[in-house]
């Protein structure tokens, strides 16, 4: 049985595998190499990182290459919105189980053109709400002394869109909460150059 990995251990979002070979070191050390499967026989279990370089078009070939070359029968994927979601189109279209982590529901419905209640044959996730998200953050913000204004400080992405969704995103939390959003605006992915919208900020 061989089992493919999807995730950013590079680039921008290199944060969410950060602990990913650690994991995985984990796995192989207390399930061993060799599993009894659904037939009841002893397989042998293979495990296959690769490294999408924090890249939503190198995700993609990363899994149909899992999927034609390497013949996986597992996809395991995970690093937010930009890594789940074209693994999943592909998975799905290309007929291989896939799991995904890490990636707020919201996205993965609506980031996909699909709504609540498409139901996929291959794709699953174990996922979390930006409701969930959110009420974390304001339990966050309570701890801190301060005038109770914020702002957000979100790229221009899925996985952002996610967190600006009506009514149950992040913006509709905090103001539910008692806290005023200062105006924002999104910055383009690869943006280096941060010093304008912090300017804003402090203003």
């Amino acid at each position: 049985m061989k089992i493919g990995i999807i995730a950013p251990v590079t680039g921008p979002l290199a944060v969410f595998a950060i602990a990913n070979k650690w994991g995985l070191g984990l796995v192989e050390r207390y399930l061993g190499d060799t599993w009894v499967l659904g037939d009841g026989k002893s397989h042998k279990v293979s495990w296959l990182l690769r490294d999408t370089t924090s890249d939503s078009n190198r995700t993609g070939q990363i899994t149909s290459d899992l999927i034609l070359n390497d013949a996986v029968d597992l996809l395991v994927v995970g690093g937010g919105p930009d890594t789940d979601l074209p693994a999943a189109v592909v998975a799905e279209t290309m007929g291989c189980p896939l799991l995904a982590i890490n990636c707020p529901w919201q996205a993965w419905v609506f980031g996909q053109g699909k709504d609540l209640g498409t139901i996929d044959k291959w794709t699953f996730g174990v996922l979390f709400g930006i409701e969930q998200a959110s009420a974390g953050v304001v339990k966050v913000f309570d701890k801190i002394t301060s005038n109770k204004t914020v702002s957000i400080f979100l790229p221009n992405s899925v996985d952002a869109q996610a967190w600006l969704s009506p009514d149950v995103g992040v913006v509709d939390t905090l103001k539910a909460a008692g806290y005023q959003i200062a105006p924002f605006s999104q910055y383009n992915p690869g943006t280096e150059d941060y010093s304008n919208l912090i300017a804003e900020y402090k203003k």
